[in-house]
């Protein structure tokens, strides 16, 4: 993980630039292994320049600095710097506290503070260096430098100077104020000592923990809790910052490997461990921000989809439904057809029979005609054979009478049927058809190429063809036979006349015209 130099924010490892800031990170900056902390921690806020009481090798047994600037050395070179013709103000002061950041501000800032400085420098000269007042002089720059050390934090040098000035000047009006502040040193040093060697305990502890793994739990002895109570002791303490910026990297890593795999609940989890590290850090905020409006998101795509499954299942189910209505109208329509099949032939098994029964009643009145017929006939070979032998046997004459037929007392001819009427007699003076069958001749069939056949059809009282004579045949007798087998599948109107259901006869014309 790096962490920008400028804004503090937390950018994953390789980046270019900051995300938070856009700062772009140089090449040592971004090199590095994954989970490093590829950028310093933030520096200590308030950190002693001039005596690092926290490197105790800087000092020998005797508590004297051993390092290439001794402390004596430059009181000394302050001291005769004022002897001499020139001014405190005007000398080196190598221990000058570097400024927290740079640029054009801190310029300015530092400018407006030297010009302060040599103002201060040249009111002090004058008021303490004197001719005259050697000694007062001197004490006042050994209190001052003292007193400047003290406010800088440099509590051992400032400790020097105040022994300092007691032994050299201990009748001085200062020297009660140097006694309480060598007493507040001393203590501050006391407490310092002890904050240090309870930070270390700690960071001894929060190591172990973090070695095991136990960064937030158990609740008690955890290692966040343990960096938790160092950085309320020393803000500044590096190993505290590094370590808890590694345990914050690690679930950063927790978080985005779960957002990678859809994880999005686990995610959470791990940002807001980062949260109970470090409260209100923007960048697990904002991440928790975006995992949850992809939480939101996808709980509205799965809301939609559900939606649109129902609605699928709704219209499945519909058309389900409206196809059992279309199987079931269909069944239905299929039941009533089978049942009007199952009607029409009944009547047409019904209407068969009849012409069946009209059939056979105009055949027996047929066969009783063609008796009659022939009873008459052979009674009339008899009286004919009567008259002869009356004329030849003329006693007989008239002695023999004719008993004539009744059925010619009206004088028709007895070649005629009397119960056929022609149907220019019939009531309404036509024939009206029920159905008329054209011929099924086959296509492929040559007949001559033209043929008009004309016939006779008695018709009985039920609009029945009983019989049909053809009046104008054809010469091809095939067709003759196709013609009267057509004329037999006629049906009319039954007929009347004068009221009374007849039988009749009717005239029939066929063409046929074929072009070859």
């Amino acid at each position: 993980m790096i962490i920008c130099p400028k804004c503090g924010t937390r950018n994953k490892d390789r980046s270019l630039s900051c995300r938070n800031c856009g700062l772009y990170f140089s090449v040592e900056e971004r090199q590095g292994g994954p989970g490093e902390i590829q950028q310093s921690p933030p520096k200590r806020i308030h950190q002693p320049n001039y005596l690092d009481i926290e490197n105790p090798e800087d000092f020998d047994s005797g508590g004297r600095d051993r390092r290439p600037i001794l402390l004596e050395d430059r009181i000394e070179q302050n001291l005769h710097g004022q002897r001499g013709n020139g001014s405190p103000a005007e000398q080196p002061y190598p221990y000058q506290p570097s400024a927290a950041g740079g640029g054009s501000s801190n310029k300015l800032l530092w400018g407006i503070l030297a010009v302060v400085i040599l103002m201060a420098a040249g009111l002090g000269y004058y008021i303490f260096y004197q001719p005259g007042n050697e000694t007062a002089t001197t004490a006042s720059a050994v209190f001052a430098m003292a007193e400047d050390f003290y406010n800088e934090a440099n509590y051992l040098a400032a400790l020097k100077l105040y022994q300092q000035f007691l032994q050299e000047y201990p009748n001085n009006a200062l020297a009660p104020i140097a006694k309480n502040k060598i007493s507040e040193i001393n203590n501050d040093l006391v407490s310092m000592e002890e904050k240090q060697q309870r930070v270390g305990e700690l960071l001894q502890s929060a190591q172990s923990a973090f070695e095991k793994e136990q960064f937030l739990v158990p609740d008690e002895g955890n290692a966040v809790g343990y960096l938790s109570e160092i950085l309320l002791l020393d803000p500044t303490n590096t190993e505290a910052l590094e370590m808890q910026e590694k345990i914050i990297s690690y679930y950063d890593d927790q978080a985005s490997d779960a957002v990678k795999r859809r994880r999005y609940d686990s995610a959470l989890q791990s940002y807001e461990k980062i949260l109970a590290i470090v409260p209100n850090d923007r960048y697990a905020t904002e991440q928790i921000a975006r995992v949850q409006r992809t939480i939101e998101e996808q709980r509205i795509a799965r809301a939609a989809r559900d939606a649109a499954e129902r609605e699928r299942q709704r219209i499945a189910q519909e058309e389900a439904r409206q196809q059992e209505i279309a199987k079931a109208q269909e069944e239905a329509k299929t039941r009533r057809e089978a049942e009007q099949r199952r009607l029409a032939e009944q009547r047409r098994q019904e209407e068969q029979r009849r012409i069946e029964e009209a059939r056979q009643q105009a055949e027996q009145r047929r066969l009783e005609e063609q008796r009659r017929q022939e009873a008459l006939a052979n009674a009339a070979k008899n009286e004919d054979t009567q008259a002869i032998a009356s004329s030849s046997n003329p006693a007989n004459n008239s002695t023999v009478p004719v008993n004539p037929d009744p059925a010619n007392a009206s004088g028709e001819d007895s070649g005629s049927d009397p119960t056929v009427i022609p149907a220019a007699l019939l009531d309404g003076g036509k024939v009206e058809y029920v159905q008329k069958v054209k011929p099924d001749i086959p296509r492929t069939w040559d007949y001559g190429g033209f043929s008009l056949i004309q016939a006779e059809c008695i018709v009985n009282e039920y609009g029945l063809v009983e019989s049909v004579t053809l009046t104008t045949p054809s010469p091809n007798k095939r067709l003759n036979s196709i013609i009267e087998e057509t004329l037999k599948k006629y049906k009319y109107k039954p007929a009347t006349y004068q009221g009374q259901p007849v039988r009749f006869k009717v005239d029939e014309t066929i063409n046929f015209t074929k072009f070859r």
